[in-house]
């Protein structure tokens, strides 16, 4: 074999042996990036499954402080629950600040009921939007399947509402650095927002968006502080309504709501309660016992009043008659007077804040109790020996749990774990908001995504929701099939299609309580 000969094969056998190497190695980086991604998402899987069991951990929390709720109190929870530990390392579920003031408890009954709204008057009246704006948003609600928004988030879809005035300026949504425990930043944007409203002169100052303001969720159930159900005056007189009024207030009450009723007084709502109190001339500080003790109406619930415990400056300010000075009254003297006063509604009359004429037509709207409350948890891993760490692989929900039946719901979830970087992303598409305003609630998983963490048991699939009820009660459905993780519908569907909104059930099939999950029958 000649020299030129051997050359060349020896340069053939190189190149022969480069390509298998450049092969071989293209093999292992796809090998690794396949494992690497595998990881992730089993990763993911792992996370939400711990999210799934965290969860559960804090419904039977809020459960078991039914008592605090009859007071007028909000339940408390631990800012973090451990769930396991193996191989050195914790699952935890960690609270996350939730509120426009960074608490982690949110009562929905403090933020105004945008399903029982009926004059856009008393929206334009927070402060927070304008006359034709709050029409925008009742017009579109009553466009809505069933005249129902299923939850403030929709608002993104009303004219002229940008995700900014829904949820704030996009630079302070930093679930990730919450995540994080980066505590010192959200003090900082706490400062600087009440600061600047302090500036600007408002009396509340404390809220972010329109979804600190609003929500769908108020609902709660007639009871008295002692948990019994409240007895309904709406009838007619019977010895029945005799004796349960003879049991709690003796034979003279007995007497007097008899004369009453027989010379023709009704009680269709709350403010004739109240209309026959300053009839009698009965003292606020006699009002407790009586108005906890009754009720005009035989539903198994009412809805959208506004707690006046917990409502910031803006949402009482939208009470009827009730005065802005009022209203500033009520938010600095609600953190002032003794905790037993606040079971009532009556504490603003009886510190003299609300003259007693304004109760007949306060009283409806008003409650000093929650039963739905708004919360942000995160769940992941940390070290066994710093539980305060890090978390690893963290996912993050925002819930609304429902106590308003005997078993808790979940009447709301949504994945927020890429939240930030949404807001991140939006705030760099200047000019270009209309996509953004169309997919700002889509950055979670979809239905049947969700539906295998099993945080949505029952959603696109056959399972029951009492996967997510312990202990519930054989009569729950689903409340429809929603195509986004907030109920809306899907986004093929123009929001100002007035025929889109209306397919599917006939408007009488849907139940006038919005959640994942409603009392049948």
């Amino acid at each position: 074999m000649t020299r030129q000969h051997r050359g060349s094969t020896l340069v053939a056998v190189l190149v022969t042996v480069a390509v298998a190497l450049m092969i071989t190695t293209s093999l292992l980086f796809v090998s690794q990036a396949e494992l690497a991604g595998r990881s992730v998402i089993t990763n993911a899987a792992h996370s939400r499954a711990l999210s799934s069991s965290g969860v559960q951990v804090i419904m039977q929390a809020l459960d078991g402080q039914r008592d605090r709720i009859l007071t007028g109190r909000i339940p408390e929870l631990d800012d973090q629950y451990e769930l396991y530990e193996r191989d050195g390392r914790l699952g935890v579920v960690r609270l996350l600040p939730a509120g426009p003031l960074g608490e982690q408890v949110v009562p929905e009954a403090g933020r105004i009921d945008l399903n029982h709204i009926t004059e856009p008057d008393m929206l334009a009246d927070t402060g927070m939007l304008d006359l034709a704006q709050a029409a925008d948003i009742l017009e579109y609600r009553d466009r809505r399947r069933g005249g129902q928004l299923q939850s403030v988030g929709e608002l993104v879809n009303v004219p002229g509402l940008t995700p900014a005035m829904v949820y704030g300026p996009l630079d302070e949504i930093r679930v990730m650095d919450d995540t994080r425990r980066r505590i010192e930043d959200l003090g900082e944007r706490v400062a600087a927002r009440l600061e600047a409203s302090a500036t600007a002169g408002t009396a509340g100052g404390q809220l972010r968006g329109l979804a600190d303001l609003f929500t769908v969720y108020a609902v709660e159930p007639p009871l008295q502080r002692s948990g019994v159900q409240r007895i309904n005056l709406n009838v007619e007189w019977s010895d029945d309504l005799g004796h349960r009024i003879e049991n709690r207030f003796g034979e003279e009450a007995v007497e007097v709501l008899r004369t009453l009723m027989s010379d023709g007084t009704t009680f269709e709502d709350a403010g004739d309660v109240f209309a026959v109190l300053h009839e009698l001339g009965v003292e606020p500080e006699d009002w407790p016992d009586i108005i906890d003790t009754f009720r005009t109406h035989d539903d198994a619930y009412a809805f959208g009043r506004l707690d006046i415990n917990t409502a910031p400056y803006e949402a009482l300010a939208a009470l009827p008659t009730l005065e802005p000075e009022q209203a500033s009254e009520v938010v600095r003297t609600r953190d002032e007077i003794p905790e037993d006063d606040l079971a009532t509604i009556a504490w603003p009359a009886i510190h003299g804040i609300i003259d007693a004429e304004q109760y007949v037509d306060l009283a409806a709207h008003m409650t000093t109790r929650s039963w739905t409350f708004r919360l942000c948890v995160a769940a992941g891993t940390v070290p066994a020996d710093d539980p305060d760490d890090v978390l690893i692989n963290p996912v993050i929900y925002e819930l609304v749990i429902d106590l308003a039946d005997p078993s808790p719901r979940l009447a709301y979830v949504r994945e927020i774990t890429l939240m930030q970087a949404t807001a991140r992303l939006a705030r760099t598409e200047a000019g270009d908001a209309v996509p953004f305003d169309r997919d700002f609630e889509r950055f979670s998983p979809d239905d049947d995504e969700m539906a295998d963490t099993g945080f949505v048991s029952g959603w696109g699939n056959d399972e029951p929701a009492q996967a997510w009820d312990p202990g519930a009660r054989g009569d729950m459905e689903e409340f429809g099939e929603p195509a986004t993780l907030d109920g809306a519908d899907t986004l093929d569907d123009p929001p100002d299609d007035p025929e889109a909104d209306q397919q599917g059930e006939p408007e009488e099939s849907w139940p006038g309580r919005v959640g994942r999950w409603t009392p049948g029958g």
